[in-house]
């Protein structure tokens, strides 16, 4: 059941994106409001761009769900910089 108490199937998916240094979980892909990252509080910023390499927004200490309502349809790429007691470590997802 959607927030408006509507009730509509959708294709949502989880997004489960693997590196060297664990895996970061994306959901529900695709979505056009809200995108949920779980153990959100192992980063110290979210940023997306546009397949065209245009950042389209960035996301300081981010919380377990960031808002991206007002960005138009199409692909982005999650870049993620994880936190490390000695600094920030920058991973494109």
């Amino acid at each position: 059941m959607d927030f408006d108490g509507k009730i509509t199937q959708s294709t949502t998916e989880i997004v489960f994106i693997k590196n060297a240094e664990g895996p970061i979980n994306v959901y529900p892909n695709p979505t056009s409001d809200l995108l949920n990252i779980a153990e959100w509080n192992k980063f110290s910023l979210i940023e997306l761009y546009d397949v065209a390499g245009k950042k389209a927004g960035g996301w300081y200490n981010p919380k377990h769900t960031i808002n991206i309502y007002t960005f138009n349809n199409g692909m982005y790429i999650l870049k993620a910089t994880k936190k490390k007691r000695s600094g920030n470590t920058t991973k494109n997802y």
